[in-house]
């Protein structure tokens, strides 16, 4: 990875809080060679797991997603972390897939049905505009 970026953060943010990498490993649910493949480049978080991660170190995800994905993705996997749920318990709580949960985080299409299964179990609102926008996409 030639841009470093998101390793060079976590590293500042690591030595700021004066952790040792097993330590940062323990806050992100990760292995400290994770935290040591991050802070050399060798490897970045998944994009999924990249806006819980900069929620913490307080930085902007978009600055490292590998793609772009969109607000209701992002809104779901927030959501889904602030109740303390794995993918898994989210797609039992609803009736999908966990795969399929993981995919939509993500950024993939979610059918309109789906949508209001999400917003519904959340307690969210979503606008039209994407609404329309998971509809083109299906």
């Amino acid at each position: 990875m030639k841009d470093n970026k998101f390793g060079n953060q976590m590293r500042l943010w690591r030595k700021a809080k004066g952790l040792k990498k097993i330590e940062a490993a323990k806050i992100f649910g990760v292995t400290p060679e994770a935290i040591c493949h991050w802070e050399s480049g060798k490897a970045q978080p998944q994009d999924g797991d990249m806006f819980v991660i900069c929620e913490k170190l307080n930085l902007d995800p978009h600055m490292f997603l590998k793609k772009k994905t969109n607000p209701f993705a992002e809104t779901l996997k927030r959501k889904r972390c602030e109740l303390g749920l794995t993918q898994s318990d989210l797609a039992i709580k609803l009736g999908y897939h966990r795969d399929t949960i993981a995919k939509w985080e993500t950024g993939s299409s979610i059918s309109k049905y789906a949508l209001e299964d999400i917003c519904t179990f959340f307690g969210i609102e979503i606008s039209r505009e994407e609404i329309k926008v998971n509809e083109q996409k299906n």
